[in-house]
């Protein structure tokens, strides 16, 4: 039996362990359970949703599932067409930006069943949220290593710790990613954990440069470089200029070995990137699928020479993403969100696209304060010898925001590139203030670790609560509703109902102030504006319209039409009931596409079409259903005729209009067919926000 060694009492009267690093690393464990109750909670959408999508038809999340099945057969191409306007074509083949890591990593699963194929996106970033703690952990232990090997760790400075790693996992974009499980928020999460633990491995190495630690640190480069060219480029250059730095001073032929792996994942992403677009690190916007459709797109190709970034984007990119006002405060709940508005071009650049987003000052400030010091302790004059080890580290997961900050396209997401350099600079700041409150007292540590705490505790609630936001206006259905339920309830019972947020009007006005209510016609439906320029509303509920269409007593006359209401958008639609030559009736949408039509149904002199329109706002689409009633029987035959509208349509510049149906439709009467509107009942929500 071994029997630890009790160290003496510390300033702040407690007895350290014998083995300092199982406190440490127990600190990290309960901030990163801490952090992972917002991402998880946003992930699964407040419930038990493993394979959530982003959206009820996990719209672009089968992405890499396409890319790993395309390279079963060897290829990199996926089939044309298959990722929609997100692809890019060249000479004829279709591939995905992203690189194919994450796609390998689903390869054994996909190889034995196609159950999960399009679903397992979430499960995807629940294990790289996994992987960015475990991670983050070993960040920490390493950082500590070199600053402060032999110092206990206090209870004061666990505590610290904690924070810090609560504050990366749940107070960063980190929580946002989760909002939507796609593709674009996929490759996000994994970027994160595999640049983080590059930077863990890099750091260990730069001590004891060992093969296997040398091996791991170029595996990990790799990995991120085909998870993302930017992170990877950073990540593989961190390796090389270590390699050369170790080679040059003390360890000759393993630093060449480092800056030789370094070398090897750079190859190995421009082979891939060759492959694919025929250049080593850039992707051809022009052979995007979106280019070809948007104006708006081609307008800013050509005002930029043919490209969407550049270094003139910088300054607008620095000031949107930096910005101390980026956060809105209202009265409602959740009471925290991103600015009203998108952010705006500087200096007369010509932006791709521009979405509302927060900005790291104001979302993150703890981290960005601890960050900006952790810069200032490792590259100050005459500072801790162990601090060499961390500036390139340091640069290189600044490195890692290099290609947001020079591209014409801002969106909450891309914060997510700041968070390894937010969390670098936070390990090292957290280790020096823990070397330099030995000389407080005990009240001034206990205030500068409840300022983190407080600080900690904002950055959660500042991040989460746009995110959950996020989650139901994408998912929206009965979850948007339940979401509007609960700011209704909970603004009420603080004293800030919505009515001053509610207007109620005839027609949609083309724009709106951001979280705005609008309530159409006579509780007809309800509206969230969105406060973004490309779509501006988006649907909460719709009343649902009824219809009876009695067929006379000698039948229905062939070939006749009748048209039941109109859905109005950037173009117009409607929808019939249509009589055949036989005499049999069905739905049929007028103005869209001939396979927008539904089943012919058997109909008798007699007999009366139930006719439903509800609004499956999940979807995305107006669900009208006929059901023949027999008054004979009295019961209704089987089978329905049933036709599906969208809700929303693009206009011109390509921007998302909303189809609206009449509010009151006045319904024609063909010979054989009448017609009549049943009453229904207005959206539950609706009145709530009226009354």
């Amino acid at each position: 039996m071994t029997v630890g060694t009790l160290a003496p009492f510390t300033a702040d009267r407690e007895l350290i362990p014998a083995h300092p690093l199982r406190r440490l690393r127990h600190a990290c464990a309960i901030g990163a359970g801490v952090g992972l109750i917002p991402y998880l909670a946003v992930l699964w959408n407040f419930g038990w949703n493993p394979l959530r999508g982003a959206t009820a038809d996990h719209l672009n999340g089968n992405f890499y599932d396409l890319q790993a099945r395309a390279l079963f057969h060897g290829r990199l191409a996926v089939p044309n067409d298959s990722l929609g306007i997100e692809g890019f074509v060249v000479d004829g083949r279709t591939y995905m930006y992203f690189g194919p890591f994450p796609a390998l990593l689903r390869m054994p699963l996909l190889l034995v069943t196609s159950r999960f194929d399009g679903r397992l996106t979430a499960l995807s970033m629940l294990v790289g949220f996994v992987v960015t703690a475990i991670a983050l952990t070993a960040l920490v232990e390493q950082v500590r290593h070199r600053l402060r090997p032999d110092a206990p760790v206090s209870r004061l400075e666990a505590a610290a710790f904690a924070i810090l790693v609560a504050s990366v996992l749940g107070g960063t974009a980190i929580v946002f990613l989760a909002s939507q499980p796609w593709v674009y928020h996929e490759v996000y999460v994994w970027t994160t954990a595999l640049t983080l633990a590059t930077l863990a491995t890099l750091v260990r190495a730069w001590e004891e440069p060992t093969t296997g630690r040398v091996v791991t640190a170029g595996a990990l480069a790799m990995a991120t470089m085909l998870t993302r060219l930017p992170a990877g480029w950073s990540m593989s250059l961190s390796l090389i200029a270590t390699g050369v730095w170790l080679a040059v001073r003390r360890a000759r032929r393993s630093g060449w070995v480092l800056a030789g792996a370094g070398v090897l994942a750079i190859a190995v992403g421009a082979a891939v990137n060759w492959a694919k677009f025929r250049h080593v690190y850039m992707f051809p916007i022009d052979k995007h699928v979106w280019s070809r459709y948007s104006p708006h797109r081609r307008l800013v190709l050509f005002q930029n020479d043919g490209r969407i970034d550049g270094p003139q984007f910088f300054w607008t990119d620095l000031v949107s993403y930096f910005r101390p006002d980026g956060v809105r405060f209202t009265p409602w709940f959740p009471f925290v969100g991103f600015p009203a508005e998108p952010p705006g071009p500087i200096w007369g650049v010509h932006l791709d696209e521009s979405f509302r987003t927060g900005s790291i000052t104001a979302l993150s400030p703890l981290l960005l304060v601890l960050a900006i010091w952790g810069f200032v302790v490792a590259f100050r004059p005459r500072g801790h010898s162990g601090a060499v080890a961390l500036r390139i580290p340091l640069l290189g997961a600044l490195g890692v925001s290099g290609g947001v900050m020079a591209f014409g396209y801002i969106a909450p997401r891309y914060l997510a590139e700041f968070v390894p350099v937010l969390a670098l600079g936070g390990v090292v700041a957290v280790n020096d203030l823990a070397e330099r409150v030995t000389r407080w007292d005990v009240g001034r540590r206990r205030t500068a670790l409840g300022a983190m705490a407080v600080l900690a505790a904002y950055g959660l609630v500042a991040n989460t609560a746009p995110a959950a936001m996020n989650a139901q206006r994408a998912w929206r259905g009965d979850s948007l509703v339940e979401m509007v339920s609960w700011q209704e309830r909970i603004s009420r019972i603080t004293g800030n109902p919505l009515d001053h947020n509610v207007i109620e009007v005839d027609e949609l006005p083309a724009d709106a102030p951001a979280d705005r209510l609008a309530v159409v016609g006579d509780c007809d439906a309800v509206y969230l504006a969105t406060g973004e320029t490309s779509a501006t509303w988006i649907p909460v509920q719709v009343r649902p319209l009824a219809f009876t269409v009695a067929i006379g007593p000698d039948g229905t006359e062939s070939s006749s039409s009748t048209p039941l209401t109109e859905f109005v958008g950037y173009t117009s639609r409607q929808l019939h009931v249509q009589v055949g030559p036989d005499g049999r009736a069905r739905l049929i949408a007028v103005g869209v596409s001939l396979h927008a039509v539904g089943d012919w149904l058997d109909v008798e002199a007699g007999d009366r079409l139930d006719v439903t329109i509800h609004a499956d706002t999940a979807i995305n689409r107006y669900v009208a259903t006929a059901e023949v009633t027999s008054p004979a029987t009295g019961g209704t035959s089987e089978g329905a005729s049933t036709v599906e509208i969208p809700m929303t349509e693009w206009d011109r510049r390509l921007h998302s209009v909303m189809i609206v149906p009449k509010p009151t439709p006045v319904p024609a009467t063909a010979p054989g067919l009448m017609v009549s509107a049943a009453a229904t009942e207005p959206p539950s929500l609706c009145r709530r926000l009226v009354d």
